[in-house]
């Protein structure tokens, strides 16, 4: 997409597609860059940086203003996978890192039909190990997501 009109489109799709239930989640790039990119630029689309199996962010992994507010960051190293051929590979990547929280948000959804997407947006994101307090996203968790949500009743986060 450039700026401008297609832009302008994306935004408005998001925004109809939020509004019926659907929560994004994009991934923050491989360029070693500090720059967003243009699906992240939504503040309702989750942006998705790559750690290892630590939790430590990889020095690949783009940084932004966008990530550091509405993202995570999930394992992105390594991650064994079947690729087009069927032969089995192992990805690393902040796009084998997005699939991660897209999952994490389903699993959440199946197991809390009653939760609103914005709930399970709003849980995840304040919910990862880590303070929001830099340009470094705190790291998907799932089960302290789940064990909050199960928790506070009223789906204020």
């Amino acid at each position: 997409f450039e700026k401008g009109r297609n832009l302008e489109y994306l935004r408005a799709s998001i925004n109809r597609a939020t509004k019926s239930g659907i929560l994004f989640c994009t991934a923050a790039g491989n360029q070693s860059n500090i720059q967003g990119n243009l699906l992240a630029e939504n503040p309702l689309v989750i942006s998705v940086g790559a750690c290892d199996s630590n939790g430590f962010m990889q020095q690949y992994s783009n940084l932004s203003l966008q990530l550091a507010r509405n993202g995570l960051l999930a394992p992105g190293l390594r991650i064994p996978a079947i690729d087009g051929t069927g032969a089995k590979r192992a990805f690393t990547g902040t796009s084998a890192a997005t699939p991660f929280v897209a999952a994490a948000l389903a699993l959440l959804k199946s197991a809390l039909p009653d939760a609103s997407p914005e709930t399970l947006r709003a849980a995840i994101l304040k919910f990862g190990t880590g303070q929001r307090n830099s340009l470094i996203p705190p790291t998907l968790q799932v089960w302290r997501t789940y064990l909050e949500l199960v928790k506070n009743k009223t789906g204020r986060f």
